[in-house]
């Protein structure tokens, strides 16, 4: 039966951070909650920010919003945009998060083999990424902050071993 429980973003938030943190941009010990013991992933989506902020104030983070594009004749495949908006304090800092981002992402089919390569379990296939929109580094909503905007768009299919209409 397919596995409806996971979605495809949360393979490529997994990718990210894991690349984020072997790069050396992002150090996982700047994530650390001593309330709850934990370290955080700071890839989060956007209803979760106030509380990462209240919980790690002045760490940076990406903010992801996601969105279907319409289907065509072949149902099977899913497309998505992820919107991933970087939020930091330093140009710097914001400027290495996009430009590993892209070149992660914009690879198309080999991109997608690099995720499907990270992968743990089989519910997803992605088949191709690229990168559909960069905004830089600008002043955000805080004095203090900065944001930068990136697009990722991911074509994906889900297994679906079990339903009747495959």
């Amino acid at each position: 039966m397919a596995d409806y429980t996971k979605m495809a973003f949360a393979s490529i938030r997994s990718y990210l951070w894991s690349e984020l943190q072997s790069s050396g941009i992002l150090d996982p010990n700047d994530y650390w909650v001593d309330k709850m013991n934990i370290k955080l992933n700071p890839i989060i989506p956007s209803q979760q920010i106030p509380e990462f902020q209240n919980l790690l104030p002045g760490v940076p983070y990406i903010v992801y919003d996601i969105e279907t594009i319409d289907y065509g004749s072949e149902f099977w495949i899913t497309e998505e945009v992820a919107t991933l908006t970087v939020v930091g304090d330093g140009y710097s800092k914001l400027h290495s998060i996009l430009e590993l981002t892209k070149d992660l992402f914009r690879r198309y089919d080999a991109s997608a083999n690099d995720i499907n390569n990270s992968l743990t379990d089989n519910t997803f296939k992605f088949l191709k990424t690229y990168v559909s929109g960069i905004l830089s580094p600008n002043i955000g909503s805080e004095a203090d902050n900065q944001t930068a905007t990136i697009e990722v768009t991911y074509c994906y299919t889900r297994n679906l071993t079990g339903l009747r209409y495959q």
